[in-house]
């Protein structure tokens, strides 16, 4: 990754180091994007960074905010949970210089909504996944009145998780949140499934996990290699007329398993829009 500020040099400060915020935070630190005396982490239950510390002895951890100061920071994190993003706000906006760029992680929280809690012009709205911590999110993020050059920052800031891409709307990352944040669960709960039905069929306990995990991992290595387009030719390439294969997908369409899993985003989706309307 190309250096996002002389790489060394920026400074950035998380609020709220619960999983996603210390996810964050560990991958900035082990990337090398920027070093663990630029770092600050504040927010509640401490201990839980301890290892994080312990590893890194220069990373600034606080509880609370330096009285009367403001951050000497380009830019802060916000990962605090919905519930707490009013009363983290207002504790938040009398330490922002004006030009200290505020990625929001926090889900269904509206770009204008969150720049007037924050009483701030420079706010970007991002969701990653909890992939960030081993830089193999998919982010999509929005933002406004950011110049060229403060884009390019939180581009390459965000890069540092993965895969990223700028959009317009906030109904864009409201899917996303459901595809990339609740659709992780259910990838999960789909290799639970197998891992049981292997079970079920004869397989060790534990020898089904790692089974079920390199198909898995296989099947998504040879689409990322080019080598079959699409689930469809990879799915056919293993499919023979009246096969093993034929008989097993039969169970899946007769028992409606697309549009189960197509219900069950929407279902979060529609929990999305209720957050954002409060």
């Amino acid at each position: 990754m190309s250096s996002l500020k002389s790489r060394q040099q920026l400074k950035v400060v998380i609020v709220g180091p619960g999983q996603m915020g210390q996810g964050a935070a560990s991958r900035l630190l082990a990337s090398g994007a920027i070093s663990p005396e630029h770092l600050q982490l504040i927010g509640r239950r401490l201990h839980n960074l301890d290892n994080l510390k312990a590893q890194y002895p220069k990373l600034k951890i606080s509880e609370g905010y330096p009285k009367g100061e403001q951050f000497k920071a380009e830019v802060v994190i916000l990962a605090v949970k919905p519930k707490d993003l009013p009363t983290a706000c207002g504790q938040l906006k009398s330490h922002l210089a004006s030009g200290t760029i505020v990625i929001s992680l926090v889900a269904a929280v509206k770009l204008q909504e969150l720049v007037k809690l924050l009483g701030h012009r420079l706010v970007v709205r991002a969701m990653p996944n909890v992939a960030l911590q081993v830089g193999e999110s998919y982010t999509r993020w929005s933002s406004n009145n950011l110049s060229g050059q403060q884009l390019k920052l939180v581009s390459n800031l965000l890069s540092v998780f993965g895969q990223q891409e700028m959009v317009e709307t906030d109904n864009e990352i409201d899917v996303h949140t459901i595809i990339s944040g609740t659709g992780i669960a259910l990838l999960m709960y789909s290799l639970r499934a197998f891992i049981k039905a292997a079970v079920y069929l004869g397989v060790r306990h534990q020898d089904a996990p790692r089974i079920i995990y390199q198909v898995a991992y296989g099947s998504l290595r040879l689409m990322h290699h080019g080598i079959y387009a699409s689930p469809d030719d990879l799915i056919d390439a293993v499919t023979t007329p009246a096969g093993t294969t034929t008989r097993a997908l039969l169970v899946f369409e007769r028992s409606g398993l697309s549009a189960t899993i197509t219900e069950a985003l929407e279902a979060g989706l529609h929990r999305i829009k209720q957050l954002t309307k409060k």
